[in-house]
């Protein structure tokens, strides 16, 4: 019954490990964090006015999958319940810090910046423009979103091409890693709340090809994007 809350804490425990290791990372952990949130409110909010007017898809559940939440939000709301968030905190910090924690780095700190918007707006726009075209399930739209404001970001931000993609696949692994973890606990967690028809049906480890495609872009963008955003660079730890 609380196998996606369990799931998110799981990720919480390496979120919490990343958390209390970096110090100077911790900022940019929760930073980033608030800031998908506020976007993927953002864009959801607009997505569910867009749909009076026109055809954009279906919402995440059922149509990608139905696992339980708590108080039935996932289903009441169609996106998101408690563990959506929780989740969505774990994955943000994790992507944040996990290419600084591998190579040891650690972001140069800036006390004023010129923020920096644009891959924030391309991805943005690409989420809806991707549904108009192919208003198929929304986990695409995701993906294809966070692949363009991945682009925008290395053009703008050359220095962070590294960055982007070596934390693209570090998140890759640990996301993977995670999710095998969690279907040792609860193997035919997929099978129960995964709707594999409406998706393209591969299958790597158990694992749906989407959440490789979903973990690979998410880390791409929002890896680097405090980085990006604040204007700021990697350097090699004391």
């Amino acid at each position: 019954m609380y196998e996606y809350l369990i799931g998110s804490l799981i990720f919480g425990v390496v979120w919490l490990f990343l958390f209390i290791s970096k110090k100077n990372l911790r900022k940019p952990m929760l930073w980033t964090a608030g800031v998908y949130i506020i976007f993927s409110a953002i864009l959801v909010s607009i997505w569910y006015f867009l749909r009076n007017y026109i055809y954009l898809g279906d919402t995440i559940v059922p149509s990608y999958w139905h696992p339980t939440t708590l108080f039935n939000l996932g289903t009441v709301t169609g996106f998101a319940g408690i563990e959506d968030i929780l989740f969505l905190i774990f994955i943000g910090g994790i992507a944040t810090a996990i290419y600084e924690f591998i190579h040891k780095k650690e972001i140069k700190l800036k006390k004023t910046y010129k923020p920096h918007l644009k891959a924030f707006g391309i991805a943005f726009i690409a989420f809806f423009f991707f549904l108009y075209l192919f208003p198929i399930n929304l986990i695409y739209a995701l993906i294809f979103s966070n692949f363009m404001g991945a682009v925008i970001l290395v053009l703008e931000r050359k220095d962070l091409i590294m960055h982007s993609f070596i934390g693209g696949l570090s998140f890759l692994v640990v996301y993977i890693l995670i999710f095998l973890l969690f279907l040792i606990i609860s193997p035919s967690f997929i099978s129960d709340f995964y709707n594999i028809h409406n998706l393209t049906g591969v299958m790597l480890a158990g694992i749906p090809l989407e959440e490789y495609l979903y973990a690979f872009s998410f880390g791409l963008m929002w890896g680097p994007i405090y980085e990006y955003e604040h204007g700021e660079k990697d350097i090699n730890s004391r």
